[in-house]
Order: C-alpha cells, then structure tokens, then sequence
C-alpha cells in the first residue's frame, strides 16, 4: 500500500514534509488572523453600545440637573449629549450586522430624533427659564411684568393666549 512513498527519493520525501508543515502552519495563520479580526469587530461592537449606554446615562443625570437646578443652565448640555448621541448612534449602525440589532438601534435613533422626543421639551424649559429671567429682572426694575413676557417669542409647541 505504501511502497510508492519507498520508491521517492529522501530530498523528494523532506520536501513534501516541509511543505505539508508550511502548509498546516499556513493555514493555522490564516485561522488565527480571522479570528483576531472577528474579535476586534465584536470588540468594536461592544465599546460603541457601551457608548450608547454612557450616552444615555449622560442624558439621564443632565435631565435630572435641570429638575434639581432650575436656573436653566443644564438645557444647553441636554442638547449638545442628544446632538453626540445621534451623531454616535448613527456611526454605531455601521458596526452591526444583524438584523434584530438594526431594529434596536433604528428604534433608539427614532426616539432620540423624534419631532415630540427631548429636544422640543428642552426648547420649552428655556424658553420658560427665560420668561421667568425676564420676570425677576422686570420686577426688580419695576417694570410691567406683562411687557417682559410680550418681548418673548413662543416656542415650539406653545401658544400665546391672545389679548
């Protein structure tokens, strides 16, 4: 069964060993640098939701600074996490594949850009920050407090009864 392998010469013989050697080792190669390369895209995947999920957290605690703190100055760092975090949710759609993860994230970017989402409601704790600014400087001046809040342009969703 095996007297070809007795007819080949001993440099023919070693030849073929190192080849099958450099040949599995290739392979081996091969089969460790597509597993490097999948690990760095789970690994890609995973940072981008973990920066989502810091993101929101972020979102969370600035919300929560304006509920607590109502000189009005955390709005502006609820619009700039929101403008981050969009940006951020749509560069992240490129490091997903499957199409469960493409329906959480389109739902998540839906709900960060929504016309009715965060941002019309931020414009409208400004907006009332500043009324109620116009207000405290009006009466400390000794002013018309209803002069101060008629300078003021209505916001988004608000409507101005009528005199």
């Amino acid at each position: 069964m095996f007297d070809w392998i007795s007819n080949i010469r001993i440099g023919t013989k070693l030849g073929f060993g190192f080849g099958l050697v450099l040949a599995l080792t290739s392979l081996l190669a091969l089969t460790g640098w597509i597993a490097i390369n999948s690990l760095d895209e789970r690994g890609l995947k995973i940072e981008s939701i973990a920066r989502v999920a810091e993101m929101t957290k972020d979102l969370r605690v600035h919300r929560l600074q304006i509920e607590l703190n109502r000189k009005g100055d955390g709005a502006q760092l609820i619009l700039q996490t929101l403008e981050k975090l969009t940006v951020h949710l749509n560069t992240a759609r490129t490091h997903l594949t499957s199409p469960s993860d493409f329906a959480l994230i389109d739902q998540q970017i839906a709900a960060v850009t929504h016309p009715n989402a965060y941002q019309p409601c931020v414009l409208i704790c400004v907006l009332a920050v500043r009324n109620l600014r116009n207000l405290r400087s009006t009466a400390q001046s000794g002013g018309e407090p209803s002069l101060a809040l008629g300078s003021l342009h209505a916001g988004p969703g608000i409507t101005r009864p009528s005199a």
